[in-house]
Order: C-alpha cells, then sequence, then structure tokens
C-alpha cells in the first residue's frame, strides 16, 4: 500500500513538471503585453483603437499579431505616437 502511494506521488510530480514545462514552451494563443510610458503617467495608451490605460498598460495580444503589434501613445497637449513592432523575440 505504501509503495502505491509513493507510485502515485511520483507520477503526478512528474505530469505536473512536463505539462508545465510544455505550457511554458508552448505559450498559447495570447500573450501579456506590457507597455509602461516613461514620465508621462497620464498618457493614454490605445490597441486597436480602444484606451487600454494611462501611463501603463496590460493587455492581451494575439500571437498571431506579433509580428504587427502597434500601439498609440497620447497625451493631452502633445501630438499622438504610434509604435510598431515588427519582429518576435523569444525570452528563455
Amino acid at each position: 500500500m505504501k509503495m502505491n502511494k509513493l507510485f502515485n506521488l511520483a507520477l503526478v510530480s512528474t505530469m505536473a513538471i512536463l505539462f508545465t514545462n510544455c505550457a511554458t514552451i508552448v505559450g498559447g494563443k495570447r500573450y501579456h503585453a506590457n507597455v509602461m510610458v516613461k514620465n508621462a503617467p497620464k498618457a493614454d495608451i490605445k490597441y486597436l483603437g480602444h484606451s487600454r490605460g494611462k501611463g501603463n498598460a496590460s493587455f492581451l495580444v494575439d500571437r498571431a499579431r506579433a509580428n504587427t503589434l502597434s500601439f498609440e501613445i497620447q497625451e493631452e497637449g502633445c501630438d499622438s505616437q504610434t509604435f510598431q513592432f515588427h519582429q518576435r523575440t523569444f525570452r528563455g
């Protein structure tokens, strides 16, 4: 009986480690984009035409759009700026 519990514990532990690593490598179909505007805490951050936050924003981006990520920063009294990213990077 004790050997069976030990085997089950080892099996569950191994599966948890393997499935966690797989999810990290594959990553799913969306990821969190984090945008931070230094020295402008009131700057409006827009993605796909919708406001996502002021000065700091975190929003979901489809991985299919990762090569064409574009967002706009707009602050009162200043011209708006658009930032575009055309390359994916892998963070290990």
